[in-house]
């Protein structure tokens, strides 16, 4: 019965009227309710397996490349190797669809245009309000908006075209993540000099992962040695976000100022490009109307004017970057960066004229990126199983169902962010009867400890290590806090960052509200970090506990969290100060063991991602 209704409904390559009438349906149904529908019309290709097929069915090869147009003979075809999908996506509401779909090898500038035409047309007659156009920043895809009227190479300034068809303007948007991607890689492969003569070095960057390496903690970042040597993951948006954020800046910054390092002399040029490309990155990928970090915020009536003064800044920030002495907005790395300032200008723009129509009170910028469409590729390939790199009817099928009946959930795999986590649920076991080890601390294997407190005395952290323990000391206290009902306690563990400052990365670090732990914390987490590092093997049975045993030994309990003095109400082994003194602890211990778990399990070498993108781009 379900195939005998989804044969009614064409879904071979061209434009779906179908999709037409039901995004007609939708927005006359909204003006129903005094709402106007806005929407912007991203498109990118996905790459598909070479193969033929011979449909039983429609008694016809397929694989070939089609635009849906009826053909009389299919002899001396050129195999199809890639399909390319126009998406329309609602700017003011939570839907989106795919429009059109064509099978195609490759397609010039021109050809892309007159497809965008003929899509703009049918809009028109659907009485669908496009107001922008989103794509990657492929040639073929700038000659395109170049052939419709828009300007990108040599443009600092808003660029649209006219559209005769619809009667208004029709913005155009590089991809952020894709432009992030760009500015990352002109970063890695050339140094830049910014409008003091400073140097932007991607060197910096390396030697801060050096310096996390050997020092054993990262400085309250994400990057490791993938994301400075990401040649074989150069698609993964992830790795170039992180390196170029605000935490690698904070992290410069305190090698250079506050630990006074010498390989990182000048290195605040390149905290302040980190610093700038990460707030673009922000503007260009608002999701929430409310974000405590303004630069996460939508654009609104009461932020625009702000908004377009930082813009005005980032853009003249650009101009004055150079390579080789060129400005940089005029060398072959220029695309990233023309694309970020094209963006955000058009974003603003366009967000001021609809908010003047009275329909729109704020605009999130990331319903104007090609995430929906990365999402809509990454559900086609899943519905394949293992099979990852459909043919042109395994395409076809996946698409159908996708748009009619089939809702499937966006694989953790998928080129961006997923809305929905896909988890596997595990069956329910009883700790009760599990069976527990207690560690006695008169064991013999504790003697492996006995030496402890002399190898400690002669590992002295350094102040790099310094500034990660009391970054990190924080994360302990916010996560034992609310395990605690005794609020002297809870006083304790924590201080007040703005009387005592006790880290200098957490100052540079907090944008909202960090946890700052108590100096007491501090040194608590500093001799659990000796005992650690102490260890000839960290693979033993019971390890946690034993070093815990180790640590309350060595400790001066007594000199500890005396700011209160309710403990010695309390029996001697079971007071909330050695309660707290072991939560500490454990916390800690659970940390850094999992820092030293992911230390173990990264790869020296990853070639995963890029021998399966060099399968899928064979097209076989």
């Amino acid at each position: 019965m379900l195939r005998t209704w989804l044969q009614t409904v064409n879904y071979e390559p061209g434009i779906s009227r179908e999709s037409f009438q039901t995004v007609e349906d939708f927005s006359k149904n909204a003006l129903v309710n005094g709402k106007k529908l806005y929407f912007n019309l991203c498109l990118d290709e996905m790459s598909i397996r070479r193969h033929v097929s011979w449909n039983k069915s429609k008694e016809k090869f397929e694989g070939f490349v089609d635009f849906g147009r009826p053909t009389d003979c299919q002899d001396n075809e050129e195999q199809a190797s890639n399909a390319l999908v126009f998406m329309l996506v609602c700017i003011n509401g939570y839907f989106k669809i795919p429009v059109a779909y064509y099978l195609i090898n490759s397609l010039s500038g021109d050809q892309k245009s007159s497809l965008i035409l003929e899509i703009l047309d049918e809009c028109c007659v659907h009485e669908i309000d496009v107001r922008n156009i989103t794509f990657d920043g492929a040639l073929s895809n700038i000659n395109m908006v170049e052939k419709l009227g828009a300007s990108i190479y040599g443009n600092t300034s808003i660029s649209y075209f006219h559209s005769s068809i619809l009667e208004r303007r029709i913005y155009v948007s590089l991809d952020a993540c894709h432009m992030l991607k760009l500015v990352r890689n002109a970063l890695l492969s050339r140094d830049i000099i910014d409008g003091e003569g400073k140097i932007i070095s991607w060197d910096y960057i390396r030697k801060l992962v050096d310096l996390q390496d050997k020092e054993g903690l990262h400085l309250a970042t994400k990057i490791k040695r993938r994301h400075v040597e990401p040649f074989n993951e150069k698609m993964k948006v992830c790795l170039a976000a992180q390196v170029l954020s605000r935490s690698v800046a904070a992290a410069l910054e305190t090698c250079e100022f506050d630990l006074e390092l010498d390989q990182f002399e000048n290195a605040s040029a390149t905290a302040r490009f980190c610093r700038i490309i990460d707030d673009c990155f922000d503007l260009l990928n608002s999701r929430n109307q409310f974000n405590k970090c303004p630069s996460k915020s939508s654009i609104s009536t009461q932020n625009i004017k702000e908004m377009k003064m930082k813009v005005q800044i980032y853009t003249r920030y650009f101009e004055n970057l150079q390579i080789d002495g060129r400005s940089i907005l005029k060398t072959k790395k220029r695309t990233g960066f023309l694309g970020l300032i094209i963006s955000m200008k058009n974003a603003l723009q366009m967000a001021e004229e609809m908010f003047a129509e009275g329909h729109l009170d704020f605009l999130l910028t990331y319903k104007l990126s090609q995430d929906h469409l990365e999402m809509f590729f990454a559900c086609i390939r899943k519905t394949g199983g293992f099979n990852n790199n459909p043919t042109a009817m395994q395409f076809k099928s996946a698409y159908r169902k996708l748009i009619s009946h089939v809702s499937i959930k966006v694989p953790l795999t998928a080129n961006c962010t997923p809305k929905d986590d896909t988890i596997i649920l595990m069956n329910k076991t009883d700790k009760d009867d599990q069976n527990c080890d207690v560690v006695n601390e008169n064991e013999e294997s504790s003697k492996d400890f006995a030496d402890a407190s002399i190898l400690c005395d002669m590992l002295p952290l350094s102040m790099y290590i310094d500034e990660v323990i009391a970054y990190v000391s924080g994360a302990v206290v916010k996560s034992i806090k609310n395990k605690i009902k005794c609020s002297a306690c809870i006083d304790d563990l924590t201080a007040n960052a703005k009387e005592h400052p006790l880290s200098s990365l957490q100052v540079r670090k907090t944008y909202g509200a960090l946890t700052s732990a108590s100096q007491d914390v501090i040194f608590i987490c500093q001799t659990a970090e000796k005992i650690l590092k102490a260890q000839n093997s960290l693979v033993q049975p019971r390890i946690v506990d034993k070093m815990i045993i180790t640590a309350i030994k060595m400790l001066p309990v007594n000199a500890l969290f005396t700011k209160n003095e309710h403990v010695f109400d309390q029996a001697p082994l079971f007071d909330h100060r050695n309660q707290l003194i072991r939560m500490v602890l454990k916390q800690y211990y659970l940390i850094r063991l999992h820092h030293e778990a992911a230390k173990i399990s990264e790869f020296k070498s990853r070639v995963r991602t890029k021998l399966q993108r060099i399968i899928v781009f064979s097209n076989q």
